[in-house]
């Protein structure tokens, strides 16, 4: 019986990671988030990381893998489609954040004072959605999901590192929903891509 329970939990590595990271992220930004709201923000806090929670799969799937085949089999895998790729993140999933900031309720409650805790706190439900995405994905790679969850260490840090920035790329969008500042699209477009090329897991 023991040894096929330690079979059954090496079999969860990666989903073992997966949780880990999700209850590590919420309790390493929770701090911050606390700190810049007001308690009767935390009803929106808690709605902008809930509606965000199903986005990067949505958007992963309904926008880039499509454009990413009508690519290869126009221009063929090579430096061209890698160089174009790294827009697919920038121009789907930042807007699909954009959506919880207007969401009625999101968009009433941000003020220049909070925008920032709220996007944070989007950002964040958005980053826990795409830790169980992309190990969905780990875990149907042959071989791969039968490793125990210490062998996902990199996974682990990987994901952790971008709980953060998801939220702090949205900032200026936040900000300017709350009436606190201008977001042009052309530069924060730039930045986002200059800061893909090096958040390449984000």
């Amino acid at each position: 019986m023991g040894v096929a329970r330690l079979a059954i939990i090496r079999r969860m590595g990666i989903w073992s990671a997966a949780a880990i990271a999700t209850v590590l992220a919420p309790a390493i930004l929770i701090w911050p988030i606390r700190r810049l709201s007001a308690p009767g923000d935390r009803r929106v806090l808690l709605l902008g990381a809930l509606l965000a929670l199903p986005l990067q799969p949505l958007a992963f799937h309904a926008i880039p893998m499509p454009l990413h085949h009508a690519l290869e089999a126009m221009l063929g895998p090579g430096p061209v489609l890698g160089t174009l790729s790294l827009f697919y993140a920038p121009l789907t999933e930042e807007p699909a954040k954009w959506l919880v900031l207007a969401f009625p309720l999101s968009r009433r409650a941000l003020r220049p004072d909070n925008a920032m805790a709220i996007a944070l706190a989007v950002g964040l439900g958005f980053a826990i959605g795409e830790f169980w995405f992309i190990a969905s994905r780990i875990a149907a790679a042959p071989g791969v999901a039968e490793l125990p969850f210490w062998m996902f260490s990199g996974y682990l840090f990987e994901r952790l590192q971008v709980a953060f920035p998801h939220g702090a790329f949205i900032l200026w969008f936040a900000r300017a929903f709350a009436g606190g500042g201008r977001c042009g699209p052309a530069r924060w477009l730039a930045w986002r891509c200059i800061s893909r090329s090096t958040f390449r897991s984000c």
